[in-house]
Formats: structure tokens, sequence, C-alpha cells
């Protein structure tokens, strides 16, 4: 057994690995970044990250004999713990050996089944499809897919699931009886680029499955009775969204690109109409009620309604922005539309086309399903790694799964067997049985909590939360929760920011270090009563605790200096402080020793202190960024949490030297022992890493030719071993064992097989790897862009890439590259403009969104009436105003305008080229008034305008042929007179723009 005592860590919250920057509509993903920092700090879209805690003390445990004190290694037949299973805790699934699964999801497509009553949702940083039942909103399974999954399509007729993969090119079919993938349909294109499959819509006329894709103008048509591609659909465009009208058989396809909706007949698969829409549609869906179509614009943010009878928009519905996913629910006749960018859901009226209520929602709602048989709306949320379910009855939110998770504290529960994990993604206690290494319970508690210790003496559980949502509160709380009910009994007001616990068995109390307050709580766990509060020094920032049993002191890792304090518990003062590294965080006591070891995790070091001199005895170099420290009686050793390099150092208590490394998860900050394991908890994994320490003799595989860091393993008597370092040991009774190398995604080992012999001692392999050079295909996919326009990819240092269509498609060797976007409009910016991705041994996909830019072009007129009704054309596009000042915003460009005549006035400049060069333009407009009339309604104006224009010429006209007709009789033939001149400028002379051409302005009209 692993007796673990866990100390406090400080991590700063990473980022989500899907950020929804307002900028970037419909934005698809992107590629994480954590960082590891200094101090304590909050990260936009989370509460600032608790530190982690002590958990109490665990030695020993059945069938392993403490070491002598002075032994210098375990007894023989003892190795270092492997990792021998990893809890995922965002859908309970146990996966034997060390597995690194990503804690973010990005969950973007969502499809429901009436029938079995089952949610199924599409992530696409795992490449699986997770199962939530609509009975209690839990996971039920796993499925995985292929790459990139990026839609999701119920088929009822076959209840089968199908996937669109994006990166793999292909379709995968999930049959709903047994929760896995019967079928793989592949679209073509491997190795090469493919069509990169983005929609689909069941067509249940027909019993075939519509695939639309991103790249190349077809749709792939599947049917459902052989899982087969059996037709495409041509000169479609690349398409976005899919919506089957079981009315008149056709499917509609949303085209970004070009900004229209194209219609395609099922029994001929031709495009019999294209239909204008918004900026960049995104996503449909159909209501058979009204027969009509609904399309989200989400470059526009509204959505526009179209007739399947006419083929034409009736209605368009302004909504909230980056509007993407929606759904039709028949029961209310309602629509919901998923805002991505402002978070909430916009309800329609299929009625009356208005939006009749907003439904607020967590971060980045993407895809949208109906419940039909809850009459609930189901929405993916990419940007919070949820699901959320909305009362289609009452338009309000009704509950919201966590996806994700992302562990912190443990402890430990003996006498039941349960291990207690605080969550910071999630305001729950979860609860796993060490019998079964499962979740059995989810306490609610909280806002979030980073600490949790076991009280064995009254079977209650103490966690730490924050006790608001707001980045900084004046007080936090301490619940204390039962485990016989597993639900909270009593609530302890303690300081701000409660970070770590520490129970101090010999006076029956529990100390709580207050981050924010700098100060220690003693609470009495008799009477859940505070009896004193311990101040520290400013900026002290505690953020670990241990009590030690042999003198009645507890060590206080300040986190915000380098000192850690000592408190007396009599009399609950501090008596003193000793120096060690930069930013102390965990502490752990080994009462074989009365020795205290202290993580520094800005040195990479431990600290070992005496509690007889109160002096450092020893610091010992360990991993990047040691947060946490557990003490192991049964051989005398202390395990280091490194949460950076994710691994945990192996220190022996006697020699004070680190013996080995263990890989775990990713970002592992916490550990705790139960019943022959330990539990180590990964933060940003989102597992639980079970470990234990196996006997036998020890068989060594050493490798030489990985980078450093390199995931490799082997297979020895059928287990399986993954690796990060230079070594892979097991543990083997005497025999001989068959062994096999697996290869990496970039290296070939040799020998990648044989056998091993363990006679009596140990044995060491050494494997060598040669380079197997291998490239994955990397996606750029673009929106915003006008079709014509051109874009570059610049990969730093390597490669530049030019596209004058919406996909740059490129293969690289693994490793991590930034790049780069631009492009020579003038019009449009990329977003992001810069960025860096990890190629490690899979396709990746990059999203770019070109946003338009506009200036203000503003008509400004004087010499009419007040409330005069006015008005000005650019390009076609009139507005009329009743005030001085007329408005249009375009982008960089020239532009024909005509300010309408109007009865009784003329005009200084009735038309011209109006040019937008990267600034604001304003043209003022003089009107003459030759008539004291005021002007009638803009209508009625133009009218009599050229009614009055025309009669006007008519008549001048004949006046200067009597006049000519008249002088030539007085006069010789030779004789002429000149034609009077216009009081107006005519085209060319000073006070009107030369046009280029004559298709650059229109001809002048009359002035009077």
């Amino acid at each position: 057994m692993l007796g673990c005592i866990l100390a406090a860590a400080t991590l700063v919250a990473p980022v989500g690995p899907y950020d929804l920057n307002p900028a970037t509509p419909g934005a698809h993903g992107g590629f994480a970044t954590f960082s590891f920092a200094a101090q304590h700090g909050q990260v936009p879209g989370r509460h600032p990250a608790p530190p982690l805690l002590p958990l109490g003390l665990f030695q020993g445990g059945p069938g392993l004999t403490k070491s002598l004190r002075g032994n210098s290694a375990p007894s023989s037949g003892f190795l270092s713990p492997i990792v021998n299973a990893t809890l995922i805790l965002s859908n309970g699934t146990l996966v034997l050996g060390n597995s690194l699964p990503a804690n973010g999801i990005l969950p973007d497509s969502v499809a429901h089944d009436d029938h079995f009553g089952e949610s199924f949702v599409a992530n696409l940083v795992t490449n699986n499809v997770i199962v939530v039942s609509e009975v209690d909103y839990k996971i039920v399974a796993t499925i995985p897919v292929g790459t990139f999954p990026v839609a999701v399509a119920y088929d009822n007729r076959t209840n089968q699931v199908f996937v669109a993969n994006e990166a793999s090119d292909d379709v995968s079919v999930i049959s709903e009886s047994s929760n896995s993938v019967v079928a793989t349909v592949g679209l073509g294109g491997s190795p090469s680029p493919g069509v990169f499959p983005d929609c689909l819509t069941f067509d249940s006329g027909k019993g075939e499955m519509f695939v639309g894709s991103q790249i190349g103008s077809n749709v792939s048509v599947i049917s459902d009775k052989t899982d087969t591609l059996v037709g495409v659909a041509q000169g479609v465009g690349p398409s976005r969204g899919l919506a089957y009208d079981n009315s008149t058989g056709q499917v509609f396809a949303a085209n970004p690109d070009t900004g229209n909706v194209s219609v395609i007949s099922d029994a001929s698969l031709t495009v019999t109409a294209r239909i204008a829409v918004g900026v960049a549609p995104a996503a449909l869906t159909y209501d058979w009620g009204t027969k009509e179509i609904y399309v989200s614009n989400s470059g526009s943010a509204n959505i526009s309604v179209i007739s399947d009878v006419t083929d034409s928009v009736v209605s368009t519905v302004r909504v909230g922005a980056g509007p993407w996913g929606l759904a039709y629910e028949r029961g209310n006749q309602q629509v919901f539309v998923a805002n991505s960018r402002s978070a909430n859901l916009s309800v329609v009226s299929d009625s009356t086309h208005t939006v009749v209520a907003t439904v607020a929602m967590p971060y980045g709602p993407y895809g949208v399903a109906a419940a039909g048989r809850t009459d609930s709306i189901l929405v993916a949320n990419a940007g919070s790694d949820s699901l959320s379910v909305v009362s289609g009855a009452t338009d309000t939110l009704n509950v919201t799964l966590a996806l994700g998770a992302n562990p912190q504290g443990l402890a430990s529960d003996l006498a039941r067997g349960e291990l207690f994990v605080s969550d910071t993604d999630s305001p729950k206690i979860k609860v796993i049985s060490a019998a079964t290494n499962s979740l059995v319970a989810n306490i609610p508690i909280g806002v979030w909590t980073s600490a949790v210790s076991y009280d064995r003496a009254r079977g209650e559980m103490f966690a730490a939360d924050l006790g608001c949502s707001v980045p900084v509160c004046t007080q936090g709380n301490v619940s204390v929760i039962s485990d016989a009910t597993n639900s909270v009994v009593r609530t302890i007001v303690v300081g701000s920011q409660p970070s770590a616990l520490a129970l101090d068995y010999g006076r029956g109390e529990f100390f709580v270090a207050n981050e924010l307050s700098n100060s220690v709580t003693v609470v009495n766990d008799s009477t859940d009563a505070v009896i004193a509060t311990v101040r520290l020094a400013n900026n002290s920032a505690p953020a670990g605790l241990a009590y030690d049993s042999n003198t009645g002191q507890v060590y206080v890792a300040d986190s915000g200096t380098k000192d850690v304090s000592l408190i007396n518990d009599s009399t609950n003062g501090v008596i003193g402080t000793v120096l060690v590294g930069t930013q102390p965080t965990g502490v752990a006591f080994d009462n074989a020793t009365g020795e205290i070891y202290v993580a520094d995790t800005l040195s990479n070091q431990v600290s070992v202190i005496s509690d007889t001199t109160r002096a450092v005895i020893a610091t010992i170099p360990v991993g990047s960024n040691p947060v946490g420290l557990s003490y192991d009686a049964a051989t005398d050793e202390v395990f280091t949490v490194n949460s950076a390099s994710g691994n945990l150092s192996v220190i022996s208590a006697v020699t004070h030297t680190t013996v080995s490394s263990v890989s775990v998860g990713s970002v592992p900050v916490a550990c705790s022992a139960l019943r022959g394991s330990s539990y180590v908890s990964n933060s940003v994994g989102g597992t639980l890493s079970i470990l234990e320490r196996p006997t036998g003799y020890e068989v060594n595989f050493s490798e030489s030719g990985l980078p450093t860091g390199t995931s490799w393993s082997v297979t020895l008597n059928g287990s399986l071993q993954s690796s990060t370092a230079g070594t892979d040991s097991f543990l083997e009774a005497n025999g001989t064992y068959a062994y096999t190398v697996g290869s990496t995604t970039s290296d070939q080992a040799s020998p990648s097989a044989g056998n091993v012999t363990v006679g009596g001692s140990s044995v060491r392999l050494a494997i060598t790897f040669s380079p197997l050079p291998r490239a994955y295909a990397i996606t750029f996919r673009e929106s915003g862009l006008d079709p014509t326009g051109i874009w570059y990819v610049n990969i730093s240092s390597q490669y530049s890439f030019a596209s004058n269509g919406n996909l740059v498609v490129l293969r690289l060797l693994n490793g991590t590259y930034p790049f780069s976007i631009a492009t020579p409009s003038k019009i449009y910016y990329p977003f992001p403009a810069t960025g860096e991705f990890t190629v490690d041994g899979s396709a990746l996909g990059e999203i770019i969104m070109f946003v338009e830019i506009t200036f203000g072009a503003a008509f400004k007129e004087s010499g009419l009436p007040d409330q005069t009704n006015w008005s000005v054309s650019v390009d076609g596009v009139q507005e009329y105003s009743t005030s001085t000042t007329i408005a249009f915003y375009e982008p960089n460009g020239s532009y024909t305008y005509v300010v309408t005549p109007l009865p009784g006035f003329a005009v200084n400049e009735s038309y011209g080229v109006l040019t937008v060069s990267g600034g604001e333009v304003a043209v003022d407009i003089a009107f003459l008034s030759i008539r004291g009339n005021p002007p009638p309604s803009a209508l009625v104006i133009g009218l009599i305008n050229w009614i009055l224009i025309g009669f006007i010429l008519a008549t001048t006209a004949i006046g200067i042929l009597t006049i000519l007709t008249i002088r030539r009789r007085a006069r010789s033939p030779s004789q002429s007179l000149p034609l009077s001149k216009s009081p107006f400028p005519s085209k060319g002379e000073s006070g009107h723009r030369r046009p280029k051409n004559d298709r650059d302005v229109p001809p002048h009209p009359p002035q009077r």
C-alpha cells in the first residue's frame, strides 16, 4: 500500500482548449495552451485557481511490512509504484494502465433519440461520442469514433447514430442497442486531402443519410440499410449545415462561402434552387408544422426563414451574436437558436417569426437538439464542456451536466473504503468506491472546492470551498459532510479562500489555511466552533498545512514568501519560521524521523526540515513545479507530485535522494491512499491515476534514440505499460515471457519483440529507436473571406501556403509549430492572426475567421427645412432621413451615390462617386430652394419632381425653338446666338466629380 499524505499545491487554472473569442463567430476549436504561473492569478472565464491541501496521514497497509530504519532500499521484490489503472472522472470509465485523456472535450454537436431516451454528444478534442440518459442525465457510455467528429445525427428507422469525422474523412455508424461503432463509411481522399465531412441530415423518406462537406461541392449519400456510400449530389458547394424536408423530399444545404442555401432533390440528387440568405449560414432545421426551413446566419446575427412552397425567404429574425445550432421543438411550435458569442438561446415563435424569450446559457453554446418525449431542448456547450437541458414549456434552463472534470483535492474514508474528490469545474464532491474504482455519488457543495480532509473519529469529511462566485470573497466556508449519508450537515464560516486543511488528532481540532486572509482558522471538531484565528505575516498566502504529532506543532507553507510558519497547537500562536525555497506549497510529515518535507514549487526542489532543530537539513531536486507530497511508511519513501512534468518523484527518506520517477496524468496535483492503492488527481487530464506497488523481480527495458519525454510502450507477459522516461520496468516471477515494444508515431523499435527469462534476479534489456518519419494532416479552415480572396498560412521558419478557397491542408511531422495568418485584402483581417499548435501523432484542425473592415460614410445636408424627408442611395441601397445626416457603413472601395431630387429644391451635387479608403468619409449636400413650398413625402417627391422637370424642359425647348425661328427670319443664315448657360455646372466642370467612365456613375438626373 502507498501511504499518502497530501500536501498543498498552487496552480493557476489553464485556459480551456476551446476559446470562443467574441471576434471569432463559428470557431470550431483551436489548440490548448497551459501555463503554470509563479503567483496565484485569474484566467478569463474561470475563478482564481485554488491551492491544494493536506489530506491527513495514512501509514502502512495490509500485506506490507515497514522497512527497518537504516535500509537503503525497500525489501527485496518491491519496486517503484506503477499506474495500474486510470479512472476518467467525466464519464466514470476505468482504463487499464496510464491514460492521458484531455480534460477539455469540446462538445460541438448533439442528437437525441426519443425511442430510447438518450442523447449523443460528439466531442471534437477527445474523438468520441458521449451517451447521456434523459432519465437522470447521467453518462451511460463513451464511444470512440474517428478524428475530429463535428456532427451527429440520429436514424429513427434503424436506431443508429451517424457521426461525421472531419479529419479522418469518414462517417462512423453507432448501434443504439450496443453503443458501439458497427460500421465506418469512408468518403475518399485519404491519404491526400479528402472531402472533410462537416454536417449530416437523415432522409426518412428514402432511408438515407446526407453528408455535407467543407471542401469541394458535393454532398455524399449513405444508405442506412447497407451503411455504404450509394450516391453523390454534385454542384452543391461547401456545406456547413443540412436539413431534410419530408413534405417535399428535398434537402437544404447551407453554403457559408456564398451566403446561400442550396435545395437538393432527394430523387434526382440535383440542385433545383439556390436561395440567398445572410452572412455565413451555419445550420438549418425544418419546421414541419409551418413547412418552413430556419437558417442560422453566423456572420450577421440573424436567422432566415424559408418557405418550402416557394423556396424563398419569407422572414428574417434578429437573434444573438454568432448564431450557430438550432432546433425545432414541436410541442410549443418554437425554434431554439444557440448564440455562441452572446452565450444564450433565442426562442423564436414559428407563427410570428419573433423572439419570444432569451435563455442565458453556459459559455459557448453550439449544437442544439430537441427531445420530444420530455419537451426539452439539449444544448452542447463547446466553450464550457457541458450539456444543458432547457424546458420547451417554460423556456428556462433546467440542468447543466458537466462533461469535463478538473479534480483537485483528495481524501480517503478508510472505514467505508471511499475516496472524496474536490472538483473546481463542478460545485460537487465526487465519491469514488475503492472496491470497484467507480463513481458512486456526487455531493452538491459550495461554488468550487479546493480541499478535503477526513475525520475518522467522527466519520465526517471536511471540504473547503470559496463561498461565493466572485473572484475574491471576504470569507470562505468549510462544509461538514456525513460519510453515512453523503450529504452536507453543517457549514463553518472561515477566512477568505480556504486552501488547505489539517487534522490535529491530539487535541481534536482541525486547522484551515486561508490564503487571501493570511491566516489560519482553528476549529473544534466536536462542536464545529471556531476557537481561534492565527494571524500570519502579510502576503504569506498560506497554501499548505501538516500536523507534527511528535511536537504538537502545525507547519504552514507560506506560498507568498519563502517561509514555513510554525504554530503551537496549545497556544494557537506562531512560534517561529523556517526559510526554504521559492513558493513553498505542499507539506508532508514523516513521523518515523520527525522530519517535515516541503515542496518548493518554483525552485523545483523539496526542502527537509528537522522538527528537533527547526532547520533545513537537506534540499532534494525533483521534477518541474512540485506541488503535493505524500509519505509511504512501508518503504520509507516520500512521493512528490510534479504538476508541470506530469510525474511523481520517489524520494528515499533514508538518503534524501530521488531514487525513481513515475509518469502519471496531465498536471497531477494531489495524492491519497486507500486500501492498498494510492490515487493521484490529474487536474487538466480530468482523471485519477490508481497506483500500486508490485512485487517480483525487476525486468527493466531501457530505451535510447527517442526525444526526451516521448511516450513509448512495452507489453510483457500480456501486460502493457507506457512511459515517457528512458526506462520501463516490470516485476515478474521466475519464468520465460514474451515481450513486444511498440513503435512510436515517428520511431521504430529494435528489437521490437522477443523473449526474456527471469531466474532469481533482475534483467535489463536495451531497446534502440530509429526515426520513422511520418507526417500528419493539419487543416486550416477559414470563413468570412470573400470567395475570390487569397489568404496565407505561414508556419514559422518552415512553410508558407496560399489559398483562394476556404481550406489549407498541409502535412507536418510531430512537433510544435508557431503560425501566422495573412491576406493581401485591405478589407478583411484574420482571427486569430497568430498561434501555435502541436502535432503529436494525429491530424489537427484550426479555424480562422476573417472579419470585414468597414468605415462610416456620412451625407450631411443643408438648406432643407427641419423634418424634411430626404434620401440618398449608395450602390442601389437607399436610406431615408428627416435629420440632417444619412450614414452608410462600407468597406474600402468606390461606390456610386445618387441624391433623390426634391420639388422646389436644386441640389449642388445630385450624384457622384464615394471613395472609402481606410477612414471615415463625409459628403456635404446643399439644397437650394427655388420655391417656397415644403417638400412632400419621398415617393411623391420623386414622381412630382420628374413630371415638373419634364414639363419645364419641354416648355424651355419650345421657347428656344420659337426664338430661334423668329431670329432666323430677322438674320442671315450664317448668324446664330449662343444658348443660355445653365446655372449648374455640367459633367466634368467644377463642383462635380468626373466619372472614370460611363459605367462608374449614372447620367445626371435633370435639375431645376
